[in-house]
């Protein structure tokens, strides 16, 4: 199993794929499916580099490469190394039959979600905290119930809905390599995000369950809201 740095990818459309160890994107390269256009970061940081300038990457694209040797299958011309000239649009990596999504392991989310777990335990903490002092006066109990539920219920909903819809995977996910994709590998959105997160608070108590047992490793939160937890692997 591959270790070390994890990567994401972005192909000139604006797509983005990953969590991807540095060993499957040589093996990309060589194999003449990244396009020169593309963009890579690591998974921490925010910044993106033209895959042309990573070290690892530089010395095996080309300057330009033949339309049907990229990633997203067959066009009417050259990808230049500065992105242009890009006639047609990616298919996506999911379509392209030279990978496949293989599905997160029990044990995987699992580890991601004691690290979720965590990191909502200290949100909450501090949550809990700014409440207990902004109330430390008061004397009616009831509001101050209420208030802190329902602050405490949208702190846990924000926190799944946003890291998945914008960046496909929580701080735990991150961790451990595993993402959230549409059932099709597309990215998951915002509100398909919320509704994952919605399945996921109702069934998360079944999701151990079900993820070891189903064939497919998916959890009720998963069917019900079409999306796939998943590592990506080069097909063989």
């Amino acid at each position: 199993m591959a270790t070390g740095m994890k990567y994401f990818l972005r192909t000139p459309e604006d797509k983005e794929y990953g969590p991807i160890d540095q060993e499957t994107l040589v093996q990309w390269a060589q194999a003449g499916r990244i396009s020169p256009g593309s963009q890579l970061r690591n998974t921490l940081m925010s910044n993106w580099s033209a895959v042309t300038d990573i070290a690892f990457l530089k010395d095996i694209l080309p300057d330009e490469v033949p339309v049907d040797q990229g990633i997203g299958g067959k066009f009417s011309s050259i990808v230049k190394k500065d992105g242009h000239k890009l006639a047609g649009a990616f298919k996506g990596l999911h379509t392209s039959g030279k990978f496949q999504f293989t599905p997160a392991s029990t044990g995987l989310r699992f580890g991601a979600w004691v690290i979720d777990a965590a990191v909502l335990f200290v949100g909450l903490f501090f949550i809990l905290l700014l409440v207990a002092v902004a109330n430390a006066n008061a004397t009616e109990t009831y509001p101050i119930f209420y208030t802190t539920t329902i602050v405490v219920a949208g702190f846990f909903v924000l926190y799944y809905t946003i890291t998945i819809g914008f960046l496909a995977q929580t701080i735990g996910q991150r961790f451990f390599g595993i993402m959230v994709v549409c059932k099709d590998g597309d990215p998951v959105l915002m509100g398909r995000a919320l509704m994952f997160t919605l399945f996921y608070y109702i069934f998360w108590s079944t999701t151990l369950v079900f993820t070891f047992v189903l064939p497919s490793k998916r959890a009720i939160q998963d069917m019900l809201s079409g999306v796939r937890v998943v590592r990506i692997a080069v097909k063989d």
